[in-house]
């Protein structure tokens, strides 16, 4: 079965589409005449009568003055001479600046002499103007002028005599007021010199009083320990020139802080790769109560120029009532600091000198020690227990140390006392991570002070 051929088409307009005709006529429509295209190509070729941005800105240049500048710059010349004006006004209060309090007494007595000029021509004409006048008048009616201009005359020499009366008085005012502050400075000179006096007299004290000052200690670093026992040590690096290695000396303290008594106590220490120990290490037999006891370690160090660290155990045994059983052992660190290598050599002032100017030294680095609350010769005390140096030159508020590591390093230091209890470091040395582990402690210095 096909198609029923009954059905009407939608489009009627032909093959392709349809509404081909319906374009067409629309075409039609929107089409110009040639006269009219012709018209517009010719309108648009033509020159346009618009003026450019700078002609306008040149036609309208006083509406546009300040707009593009010109009047925004001559205000802001305007607001800096004033606030000049207003700023040398201010200065010339002051003893510091005389030279723009006299250019402003210049600049008033030019401004008032102006104006007496002024005056006197205003009063030449007017006696010109009334002298021509009067001349062609009679002898009689001058002769009862003169008298009138006598006494306007006398008012006129009055009026002057005022006024330079009164400038007279104005000037011995600020002469007398420059007289008081001369004295007022004089007065100051003699307080400042009173006070300096008494200044020298509280810096003497103050020596006394310095002098009175326990010299300071430093606190032992602390090992390890427990409620029963506690354990510090101090690390020192040996002064035995003729070793060809020389080692770094520990000496460990234990003390008893409990009730009971410890039986043997002993240290074990892990050795490492820059670390060993030299030998054995000796026991303590017995502590009693408060009692305390020191140990000797020798270590050898291989590397001098930054902290080791050595992993140890503290054994002992405790008898008494509420003892344990069992021996006790405490595991515990073993801090090194690059102090702790330092052998305080001694240096003359030359050989300083020149171990400075040669360029053997050249890694600086500084520090400032604070909050020790001392004078300077106790901040240079702790530097020299700290750090294990010698004093090669000292003076009023400056010092130079020196040390030597033990592998053969310098260390230099130079030491200035500032205001408030402060005092600089500056380290120089041949090894640059030295130099600056060393100004870490100088930093931590005020925690190990004993108080």
């Amino acid at each position: 079965m096909g198609r029923s051929s009954n059905k009407t088409n939608k489009y009627a307009g032909g093959g392709g589409g349809g509404g081909g005709g319906d374009a067409d006529r629309e075409d039609k429509a929107m089409a110009h005449s040639a006269e009219f295209e012709q018209k517009q190509i010719e309108m648009l070729l033509a020159p346009s009568n618009r003026i450019s941005w700078e002609e306008y800105k040149e036609k309208h240049r006083d509406q546009l003055q300040d707009r593009l500048g010109a009047g925004v710059e001559k205000e802001q010349a305007d607001y800096r001479k004033m606030l000049d004006a207003e700023r040398n006004s201010k200065l010339a209060r002051g003893k510091n600046h005389k030279h723009l309090a006299e250019e402003q007494e210049k600049e008033k007595e030019k401004k008032r002499l102006k104006k007496e000029k002024k005056k006197a021509k205003k009063k030449d004409k007017k006696d010109k103007s009334s002298k021509k006048s009067k001349g062609h008048e009679s002898e009689e009616e001058e002769e009862d002028v003169k008298p009138s201009k006598k006494s306007k005359k006398s008012k006129k020499d009055k009026k002057r005599e005022d006024s330079d009366s009164e400038e007279e008085e104005e000037r011995k005012e600020k002469k007398s007021k420059k007289d008081k502050k001369s004295k007022d400075s004089d007065s100051d000179w003699k307080k400042d010199s009173k006070s300096a006096k008494d200044g020298k007299k509280s810096s003497s004290s103050r020596r006394r009083e310095e002098e009175k000052m326990a010299p300071p200690k430093l606190k032992p670093r602390t090992l390890g320990g427990d409620s029963r026992m506690k354990a510090t040590y101090e690390a020192h690096a040996s002064q035995d020139s003729q070793a060809k290695n020389p080692p770094c000396l520990v000496t460990v303290t234990l003390t008893n802080s409990g009730d009971c008594l410890l039986g043997p106590i002993s240290v074990t220490m892990v050795p490492s790769m820059n670390v060993r120990v030299n030998g054995s290490i000796p026991e303590v037999a017995t502590l009693k109560q408060g009692q305390s006891d020191t140990i000797r370690i020798e270590l050898q160090v291989a590397s001098v120029n930054k902290p080791q660290k050595i992993k140890c155990t503290l054994k002992y045994e405790a008898v008494g009532e509420g003892a344990p059983a069992a021996p006790q052992s405490v595991s515990c660190e073993l801090l090194l600091p690059c102090s702790a290598f330092l052998v305080p050599r001694p240096v003359t002032p030359q050989e300083f000198d020149s171990l400075l100017a040669n360029g053997s030294c050249t890694h600086s680095s500084s520090a400032v020690l604070e909050g020790t609350g001392r004078p300077f010769k106790h901040s240079l005390s702790l530097l020299t227990l700290l750090l294990n140096l010698r004093v090669v030159e000292g003076m009023d508020g400056s010092a130079s140390m020196y040390a030597q590591s033990l592998q053969g390093h310098h260390v230099l230091i130079l030491a200035k006392a500032k205001g408030g209890s402060t005092v600089s470091v500056d380290l120089r040395s041949n090894d640059e991570a030295l130099s600056t582990q060393l100004c870490n402690e100088v930093s931590g210095l005020p925690l190990f002070i004993a108080q």
